[in-house]
């Protein structure tokens, strides 16, 4: 988990950057191993913090700044392809040292070599992120396709807030209120709430898939490319395992499940927070069979199943011992099995 927070100023003023700052650090928690911040043309903030998965970052923002000095970015998430896309598009093209094996850093120098509207394109992972464009004087703010990452945004006549929670927004407006037919709404759905929307009225969401990009200049918000979950069905593939057996289809999965699983297994100590069903039990199978994680979390919900009650199965299978969150109502108790 990384945090990102933007800010930017609408009318030619400066902006209060102890405010900006402060702000920056509601996201603490969920960066721990680096913060930086920085004002550009003394009108847009840019504040990162960061969870460390893919190198050794120092508070320092080398990584996060193309070779050209032209893109910043930041970024919340893991591209898992970083080092496909490496040899694809920069290898022999820019030298991105000392930063190379970072995510952020070909994220961001993909930047330099393809148009903004295709970087989506060919990213594989889980993220949200903004990237400024200092040539252009303009932002582009973009999240994966599965909504797994979110933005919020916010603005009114004097600022434009963009930011990883709503916390450090309401840290910089504090008069904002929720909205009571929403909560209303929320209740009586079942706790649905729209892809774009949230309690508060002039907090907006990015939409999962979707690239916007900010006239630094006008103002005005452009939609550059929305990718859709459908549009990684592929008709003719379709087809054809239609007319695959089982076990062909099996085999295939496995093949699948491994290889996605393997480029998620990062380079450091890492646990799995796993639910103990039979879709987690698989994952941490993977994750067993590729990696080796320094602990096995499985969540608990009491009475929700049996499954959940078999987890004494789940630790024999993996040969290890897990931790376990036994969650009843909000009552949450913690034991080593």
């Amino acid at each position: 988990m990384c945090g990102i927070l933007n800010v930017i100023s609408k009318k030619e003023k400066d902006l209060d950057l102890a405010s900006c700052r402060r702000a920056l650090s509601c996201l603490t928690q969920r960066g721990p191993d680096s913060c930086t911040n920085n004002l550009w043309n003394k009108r847009v903030f840019l504040g990162q913090t960061t969870l460390s998965i893919t190198g050794d970052i120092k508070n320092t923002d080398e990584h996060l700044i193309s070779k050209s000095q032209r893109f910043q970015l930041l970024i919340n998430g893991e591209i898992y392809n970083y080092r496909e896309l490496k040899t694809k598009w920069l290898d022999n093209k820019l030298d991105i040292s000392p930063y190379e094996s970072t995510d952020s850093a070909i994220l961001v120098n993909l930047h330099e070599l393809i148009p903004v509207e295709n970087v989506p394109l060919e990213l594989d992972g889980m993220y949200a992120y903004s990237v400024l464009d200092k040539k252009e004087n303009v932002l582009n703010i973009c999240r994966d396709v599965q909504g797994e990452k979110s933005l919020y945004i916010y603005e009114d006549d004097l600022h434009i807030i963009i930011s990883s929670e709503i916390s450090p927004i309401l840290l910089l407006r504090p008069e904002l209120k929720p909205d009571p037919q929403v909560l209303r709404d929320y209740f009586h759905t079942r706790h649905f709430m729209f892809l774009d929307r949230t309690l508060y009225p002039k907090i907006r969401q990015l939409k999962p898939g979707v690239l916007e990009s900010l006239n630094l200049d006008t103002m005005q918000w452009s939609q550059r490319h929305q990718l859709q979950i459908s549009d990684w069905i592929n008709p003719k593939s379709y087809n054809e395992n239609n007319k695959k057996s089982l076990d062909d289809l099996t085999d295939e999965l496995d093949e699948l499940l491994g290889t996605g699983i393997k480029q998620m297994i990062p380079e450091r100590n890492f646990a799995s927070v796993v639910s103990g069903g039979v879709d987690s039990s698989i994952v941490s199978y993977y994750v067993k069979k590729y990696g080796n994680p320094n602990l096995l979390v499985a969540v608990n919900h009491k009475g929700k199943d049996r499954i959940s009650h078999e987890l004494e199965g789940f630790e024999k299978v993996l040969n290890q011992k897990i931790r376990r969150l036994d969650v009843d109502q909000f009552t949450y108790s913690r034991e080593i099995m």
